[in-house]
C-alpha cells in the first residue's frame, strides 16, 4: 500500500481552490505534484488512483507491460488555456490515452485502471474552466470519484453559492429559464459538465465588454517600454523580452534563506506575452531553475494575482527577474534543478527569515 510521507503545502492548496474539498477527505487516493511517495502500489488497497503530474506515483506505481494498441479517445476540451505538463507511465504500459480536439494528451489509463492527469491544476482559474472535461473523463470510466466529489460538493457549496448565484446573474441577462430547467432538472447529474457550460458562457458575457480595453491597455504598455529606452526591457513583435541575464542567489526553503552557487543557476530570454484568451504568459528561452517548467512556462507567483486586472499586473511584471533570482523549493517542478537545488539548500548553514520576493507556482 502506497503511504505519504509529505506535501508541498501549495500544491495542495491548488487543488483545494479548484476542486472546493479537502484533498484529505475524499476516500479516492489523489496524488499531485511534489507528493513524497513510500510503499508498493496494491490495487486492492490503493484501489483506481487519480494521478495530477505526479512523478512519485509514477515511479511506484509500475504497472506491467502489455501488448496491443493503444485506445485514443478525443475528448472536447474547447479553446481554454491549461498546463499541458504530463507524467505517464511508459508507452507500452497504456491502455489508454484521451485526447483533445487539438492533438493534445490530456490523461492515460493504465491496466489497473489508474488516470494519469495532466498538470490542470496548477493554475486555479484554468484548473476550474478544466473540471468539465476531468469529470467527463472520469464518467467515461466509471470512475467512483465522480459521485464521491459530487455529494461532498453538494453538502459545503452547492445550495450556497451555484444556485443563487448563477440564476442571480441569468435573470440579469434574460436566460434565467434556461439556467433554472438545468439547475432544477440536471440537478443530479451536474458532473456532466451541463452547469459549467453554462456558467462559463455567461462568464463570457461578463468579460467581452473587458477584453477590449485590455487590449488597449497592453498595447499602451508596451509603447511606453518603447519609448523609455530602458536597456533591461525591450519590445519584439508584440512580446516583452528582458534581455539581461538572471543570476540565481537564493534558495528558499520551510522558512530559510540560504545563498546560491554563484552562476550555476539562471534564466536567459525571458519573454512575456499577453492574449484575451490566456492572459498573461511567461516563458524562457533558457534556464536551469527549478520554478520554470519542462516546458519553459515561468510560474507568474506573485505577479498574477487571478483577483486582480490586467492593470496591476502590469504593475508588477518589473517584480519577474527579481523574483526569479530566488529559488522558492516550497513550491518547485520536480527535475534535476530541483534535486541539485534541494542539496545546496542542505548544504550551506546561512539562517535567514522569510523573504518576501519568492516565486510561487499559484
Amino acid at each position: 500500500m502506497i503511504e505519504i510521507r509529505s506535501r508541498i503545502r501549495e500544491e495542495v492548496k491548488n487543488f483545494e481552490r479548484v476542486f472546493e474539498v479537502s484533498i484529505g477527505t475524499l476516500k479516492t487516493k489523489i496524488f499531485v505534484q511534489g507528493d513524497r511517495l513510500a510503499g508498493n502500489y496494491s490495487p486492492e488497497e490503493d484501489g483506481r488512483v487519480i494521478s495530477i503530474y505526479c512523478r512519485g506515483f509514477v515511479s511506484i506505481a509500475s504497472p506491467p507491460r502489455r501488448e496491443g494498441d493503444i485506445q485514443q479517445i478525443q475528448i472536447w476540451r474547447g479553446n481554454l488555456s491549461v498546463c499541458l505538463d504530463l507524467e505517464s507511465p511508459s508507452e507500452d504500459s497504456i491502455a489508454k490515452k484521451y485526447v483533445d480536439e487539438f492533438h493534445n494528451t490530456l490523461a492515460v489509463v493504465d491496466c489497473y485502471g489508474n488516470i494519469y492527469f495532466i498538470d490542470f491544476i496548477h493554475d486555479s482559474d484554468q484548473g476550474k474552466d478544466f473540471l468539465p472535461t476531468f469529470f467527463e473523463i472520469l464518467k467515461q470510466e466509471e470512475h467512483p470519484l465522480v459521485e464521491e466529489w459530487w455529494e461532498m460538493f453538494f453538502e459545503q457549496q452547492l445550495f450556497r453559492t451555484l444556485h443563487s448565484e448563477v440564476l442571480q446573474f441569468a435573470k440579469n441577462l434574460r436566460i434565467a429559464g434556461k439556467v433554472k430547467r438545468i439547475v432544477e432538472e440536471q440537478l443530479q447529474s451536474q458532473y456532466n459538465s451541463q452547469i459549467a457550460a453554462l456558467a462559463e458562457e455567461i462568464e463570457e458575457l461578463k468579460q467581452e465588454q473587458l477584453r477590449r480595453a485590455e487590449i488597449e491597455i497592453w498595447g499602451a504598455f508596451l509603447a511606453g517600454i518603447e519609448l523609455s529606452a530602458g536597456q533591461a526591457w525591450k519590445v519584439n513583435d508584440g512580446l516583452l523580452q528582458y534581455s539581461k541575464k538572471i543570476v540565481v542567489k537564493h534558495i528558499k526553503l520551510d522558512n530559510k534563506i540560504v545563498e546560491a552557487p554563484r552562476g550555476k543557476y539562471y534564466v536567459k530570454g525571458l519573454t512575456i506575452k499577453y492574449s484575451p484568451d490566456e492572459f498573461i504568459r511567461a516563458w524562457a528561452g533558457r534556464w536551469y531553475h527549478p520554478n520554470i517548467s519542462d516546458s519553459g512556462l515561468v510560474c507568474l507567483g506573485d505577479v498574477k494575482n487571478g483577483s486582480d486586472g490586467l492593470l496591476e499586473h502590469l504593475k508588477r511584471i518589473h517584480m519577474l527577474p527579481e523574483l526569479l533570482q530566488t529559488i522558492n523549493l516550497d513550491s518547485s517542478y520536480d527535475g534535476q534543478a530541483k534535486n541539485d537545488a534541494w542539496d545546496d539548500w542542505e548544504q550551506s548553514s546561512i539562517d535567514s527569515e522569510v523573504f518576501d520576493l519568492t516565486i510561487t507556482t499559484e
